[in-house]
């Protein structure tokens, strides 16, 4: 049997106003600009779980060392006012730990704040933080910090970690970038330390239904020649994505994941291997994550889908 020319015409043509209609909207979100701003309410309490693996092997004349550690968290904002130039202040904290760690030839150490025992030697710093409140912030809403207060002592041998990523200061389009400026201190071989200059580079991949994804990458913006520098870098630099919320203002995943190897990091015969993978997902109270926030912190009804 064969089908009617009619028929046939009309399936074309819609094919073809379908795919123009694709077209032209692709065409549009790539045009249309984007203010990303964090956005947050007065006494609300934000979590995120995050998770980070990591492993390091090192091989020395045909000797190799391997060290594995694995922590599980749950990071909490408890915002305290929301200022009139839109400056958020939060009280940050960190709850339910698990920790392992895994060193060639010896039995594996666990520390779980929620178990009843002491925690282990080298986890007693890890479980003195649980469940206090360890720093109040005063963020802005581009992710700058403008204030910052230990309520507890922290020992931050590589200095203050940022609290989230920065957004741009501009209205930005897909593919857009921006930067933050970073400096990397590493050791050199005489003990002395040297400040290696890189930045932090992001970049605006696609939107779709109000959830952009950003691209992040650390770039060295000077040559390094050294191994031993190099196996320093690749433990501190950043690679991966994060999914924004704009409508609601905040985070709600991002995905890191770093494999990298370096040959003579310790001597002509020696290689080192760093991998890792970092998780942060937004999650409500009981732990669940939460794929998409509710627009009734913004003040707008929630889009139809």
């Amino acid at each position: 049997m064969f089908s009617s020319p009619r028929i046939g015409r009309c399936a074309i043509t819609t094919a073809l106003y379908v795919a123009v209609a694709s077209s032209l909207a692709t065409s549009a979100v790539a045009q249309e600009r984007f203010v990303l701003r964090y956005k947050f309410a007065k006494n609300e309490t934000v979590r995120w779980q995050v998770v980070q693996e990591a492993k390091v092997s090192t091989t020395m004349a045909a000797n190799m060392q391997t060290a594995q550690t694995e922590s599980r968290s749950v990071k909490i904002w408890k915002v305290k006012e929301i200022k009139d130039n839109g400056d958020v202040v939060f009280v940050h904290s960190v709850d339910k730990v698990l920790m392992r760690q895994k060193l060639t030839g010896r039995a594996e150490v666990v520390y779980d704040s929620e178990s009843t025992d002491p925690p282990p030697a080298g986890f007693e710093q890890a479980a003195s933080n649980v469940g206090i409140p360890l720093t109040e912030v005063t963020m802005n809403p581009t992710g700058a910090v403008v204030d910052r207060n230990d309520l507890k002592e922290q020992y931050r041998p590589g200095g203050d970690s940022p609290m989230t990523i920065p957004l741009s200061e501009e209205p930005i389009k897909v593919g857009d970038r921006w930067h933050q400026a970073q400096t990397i201190t590493v050791k050199l071989k005489s003990g002395l330390e040297k400040a290696i200059k890189c930045r932090q580079q992001f970049t605006l991949k696609s939107v779709k239904d109000r959830i952009a994804v950003i691209q992040m990458e650390t770039v060295v913006l000077e040559p390094v020649h050294d191994p031993a520098i190099e196996a320093q870098l690749v433990q501190q630099a950043t690679k991966g994505t994060i999914r924004f919320d704009i409508a609601a203002g905040r985070v709600i995943e991002q995905q890191m994941d770093i494999s990298e190897r370096v040959v003579g990091a310790f001597g002509p015969a020696s290689s080192f291997q760093f991998e890792m993978k970092f998780h942060e997902q937004l999650v409500n109270e009981k732990g669940d994550a939460i794929a998409r926030v509710s627009n009734s912190t913004t003040g707008e009804p929630p889009k139809k889908k």
